[in-house]
């Protein structure tokens, strides 16, 4: 949780002043610090591309020494307001997307050669100069004693059936915008990761269709198509076909992203979703659920083969 402080200059200039806060339901110190520290790297990383972030002009860990007494960061502050998606019409998200395949491809000539979160390298190094390692994402932080919920045997079963279709998907944001719908910067990048290509060149969550999503439905909204579209026609039809396919990450990622279904109505669609965003490939087309006992029995051999009350 943060607090957010205009610091406003003679010259008309206005930074802003992000002051971390405490409160009982953050993670741990240390692992708020790697968080802090993470999208620190990233808007550095993104400085040197033409990717419209906020820049960094000073920042400072919780420390004996911070005369803050608290972890903050100085920023320029952004023109713009927060991008309201459902509101804006249909040439007006055109105009959005047309600018997001704007930075979906400088994105792409920046690529990293590995997945997790940024942090800054050590000993004085010129900024913007990161080194890549672990996820700065609360639910990579979870202990063994968190549960798995109301439905534990479930969500169990679930997890374990994730674990055997990682190899088949192995090969961060928020938004300001203009007058005009012209996006002004990319903000929010507190959690940020470097991902597979796959993932990294889906369609952001604010094109699906949230309703059809939870009801396990994989279609793509018209808003996805559109996007997809746009990167044919500038004759990338490969980050097309990632904006196509790109439900079954999403749905593979949603699923770790700290969230536990508290009840077989919710649980049910969302994974069934997940694995019929498999079910297009052949090889797992044998991995079906299969209702056993009147529906009654969960059993896992060991040897990927499994059954849920569905």
């Amino acid at each position: 949780m943060n607090c957010y402080v205009d610091i406003e200059f003679a010259d008309g200039v206005t930074w802003i002043a992000r002051i971390r806060l405490d409160d009982p339901l953050l993670p741990p110190p240390a692992i708020q610090a790697r968080i802090f520290l993470s999208e620190v790297a990233t808007l550095e990383f993104l400085a040197r591309m033409r990717v419209p972030a906020p820049r960094v002009y000073g920042y400072e860990l919780e420390a004996p020494g911070n005369p803050v007494g608290t972890s903050y960061v100085l920023m320029e502050k952004l023109a713009g307001q927060p991008l309201d998606w459902n509101s804006a019409s249909a040439e007006e998200r055109a105009r959005v997307m047309e600018q997001l395949a704007d930075v979906y491809l400088e994105l792409e000539r920046h690529p990293i050669p590995q997945t997790g979160s940024a942090s800054p390298l050590s000993g004085g190094a010129e900024p913007g100069r990161v080194q890549i390692g672990v996820f700065a994402q609360t639910p990579c932080f979870e202990t063994a004693e968190r549960g798995l919920g109301p439905l534990p045997v479930d969500n169990y079963l679930g997890f374990l059936w994730r674990l055997q279709a990682l190899p088949e998907l192995v090969a961060g944001s928020a938004s300001h915008a203009g007058p005009g719908y012209n996006i002004t910067g990319i903000i929010d990048w507190e959690f940020a990761s470097a991902e597979a290509k796959e993932l990294a060149f889906s369609s952001p969550c604010m094109m699906w269709p949230v309703g059809k999503f939870y009801d396990g439905d994989n279609v793509l909204a018209e808003d996805e198509e559109r996007f997809a579209d746009i990167f044919e026609r500038r004759g990338r039809g490969d980050l097309a076909e990632m904006v196509r396919g790109g439900r079954r990450w999403q749905r593979y990622l949603f699923f770790l992203g700290g969230g536990i279904p508290g009840d077989m109505a919710e649980l049910e669609p969302l994974f069934q979703g997940l694995r019929r965003g498999f079910m297009a490939l052949s090889k797992f087309q044998r991995r079906e659920l299969v209702p056993k006992g009147g529906g009654k029995q969960r059993k896992y051999n060991g040897k990927g083969e499994w059954s849920m009350e569905f």
